[in-house]
């Protein structure tokens, strides 16, 4: 009597795994997530910003409250890098700066539309790029030419800019941004 049972339960266990194993409808069409992703990583830099040389060090003198020493990009993204500072192991100021192809349109629409209010703090900021934002909490730029996202934050900000009216840093990081545009 337990021999049938198990023979049964073994037949229904591989019926089961058969079943989630095999391939179902297609998830390759067109306009699938598949074929976008695949669209926006052939699009994908091969390196980061930094890397490229679209920014330099010299390009953010006058933002950290310590000079920049050095690059260093973020493990496993190679669309971001750090501008790191000598102080950067322990917490030292830092501006991360990622480049992004075909996440330019949705990344401003979302904020645009408010869906990342409970989120982050933003306000359309002009002059930057197509659109930007300006992320008020984060200290933090996100702008798109095309579809192409600019995405900057600076944190341990010059005691200049520390002081200085908020546009005063909008400026800063909208120009680097502009001078990535600009050679896009």
């Amino acid at each position: 009597m337990i021999f049938p049972r198990l023979i049964s339960l073994l037949l229904a266990s591989t019926i089961c795994m058969l079943g989630a194993c095999s391939k179902t409808a297609s998830n390759t069409g067109a306009g699938s997530p598949a074929n976008i992703s695949a669209a926006q990583a052939a699009k994908a830099p091969v390196s980061s910003v930094c890397d490229q040389k679209l920014l330099v060090a010299q390009d953010m003198d006058g933002i950290l409250s310590e000079p920049i020493t050095a690059t260093k990009n973020l493990n496993g993204d190679a669309q971001t890098c750090y501008f790191i500072t000598a102080t950067n192991n322990h917490g030292g100021p830092e501006i991360k700066v990622t480049l992004r192809p075909g996440l330019g349109k949705v990344t401003l629409g979302t904020f645009s539309s408010g869906q990342m209010k409970e989120y982050a703090t933003s306000e359309p900021l002009s002059g930057v790029g197509e659109e930007a934002v300006w992320l008020t909490d984060l200290r933090e730029i996100n702008a798109r030419k095309g579809d192409l996202l600019c995405d900057i934050r600076a944190q341990g900000l010059s005691n200049e800019l520390a002081k200085a009216p908020v546009a005063a840093l909008q400026k800063k990081l909208g120009a680097l941004c502009n001078k990535i545009f600009a050679m896009h």
